[in-house]
């Protein structure tokens, strides 16, 4: 069983930059990094994202694993498993996955997760850092206009957000291990597939519409689109009206 070493900081630039570095100078699988803030924290396709002034757990996973590069894309949907049956204990409704990378409670997103890998030949990863950015509690003033009708956090007050901070942290941890451990089982894509909050939604991908149908064995977005053909879909970014994505400044 792979043994994780956490390290604690305060503020960081981004807890996924500061893991790659330590990735390239030799770091073992299992090494942790936990931010209470950053500064320069990293969405998908380059976005910024918001993540100070209230309580966050902002947190990256190092991983060698020994697969290929095509596997390792599905560790998102392993965190996103990992992560929603940490938070759920303490959510009032149910914990929704949004494919590929967000974690929705009550139809608003209350954490995201950033994968990054490194190979030199293309086929198996050097290395793969898995970060994850978890709101607990808003800041007082509230989310940033741009974003306060799509974010959401877990708690609404400080006092118990604070309280679980330690235990969340352990759990996704616990949680995610478990499932790695046992990743020729696959345990996670049915659960993954589950918790898909966008099964029979209507979505715009790559500017093409449709309804989707289901998530695959494959974690691939299988979407029926306007002019009847079918597709399952790897990756890229699935727009719907009724789960707006979040932009500049939103959460990771």
């Amino acid at each position: 069983m792979i043994e994780y070493a956490i390290e604690y900081l305060s503020s960081i630039d981004s807890t996924n930059t500061y893991l790659k570095k330590l990735a390239q100078n030799g770091a073992l699988e299992g090494k942790v990094v936990v931010a209470r803030e950053q500064s320069a924290g990293r969405g998908r396709n380059g976005r910024s994202f918001f993540s100070s002034g209230g309580l966050g757990i902002y947190m990256s996973i190092l991983l060698r694993p020994n697969f290929s590069m095509q596997d390792a894309s599905r560790l998102t949907c392993l965190a996103a498993v990992a992560v929603a049956r940490a938070i759920e204990p303490y959510s009032k409704t149910p914990v929704g996955i949004k494919w590929v990378n967000d974690i929705f409670i009550g139809g608003k997103k209350v954490c995201g997760i950033l994968t990054e890998s490194a190979s030199a030949d293309g086929r198996r990863p050097e290395y793969v850092v898995v970060g994850i950015g978890l709101n607990l509690c808003a800041p007082p003033e509230g989310f940033p206009p741009e974003i306060k009708s799509v974010a959401t956090a877990l708690f609404e007050d400080m006092r118990p957000a604070k309280e679980a901070y330690e235990p969340i942290i352990r759990s996704v941890l616990d949680n995610f291990y478990e499932l790695y451990q046992g990743w020729d089982e696959r345990a996670f894509i049915l659960e993954y597939a589950e918790r898909s909050i966008l099964k029979g939604c209507r979505v715009s991908v790559d500017n093409r519409e449709g309804i989707v149908l289901r998530i695959d064995e494959r974690c691939r977005l299988c979407v029926r689109f306007d002019d009847g053909e079918e597709l399952a879909i790897a990756s890229g970014e699935a727009v719907s009206p009724q789960y707006p994505n979040l932009h500049e400044r939103a959460l990771l």
